[in-house]
């Protein structure tokens, strides 16, 4: 198994924790939901990583950012929730997310270093990012 595969082991059951304890998602709801928000949050910072603050990645402002920039009726319809308990679910982990990317990623030059964004350039570093994300959150 590689690294991020670990990775998503060891914090997903944090995850769902969180989710389970801060909203009104059931533990199954809860399951589904976080891969889900995962992708999400790794396609939305794949598409808009160069407005993020990279030095504070779980940061209020990032956050609040990617909330702005993520289709919440499009996950919820993924995940079988309505809009407003995706959005309650994506509110309680988002921040733990970045974090959790912030940290594998050894902070904003470390996740662009292992996005190839230094070498290859954004096509390389959308590639890149999607494969931390897919392996992460197990797709």
């Amino acid at each position: 198994m590689d690294f991020l595969g670990a990775l998503l082991e060891e914090k997903q059951s944090t995850l769902v924790e969180t989710l389970t304890g801060e909203t009104d998602l059931s533990p199954d709801e809860a399951e589904r939901f976080v891969p889900e928000a995962g992708s999400a949050v790794v396609d939305a910072v794949a598409s808009h990583g160069s407005e993020l603050d990279l030095d504070n990645l779980d940061g209020t402002g990032n956050v609040e950012s990617l909330l702005g920039m993520i289709d919440i009726p499009g996950l919820a319809t993924r995940t079988g929730l309505s809009p407003q308990k995706a959005a309650g679910g994506l509110l309680a982990i988002l921040p733990m997310i970045l974090g959790f990317l912030g940290i594998k990623a050894g902070g904003g030059p470390g996740l662009l270093s292992a996005l190839g964004g230094l070498s290859g350039g954004a096509g390389d570093m959308l590639g890149g990012l999607g494969k931390l994300g897919g392996g992460l959150f197990g797709k």
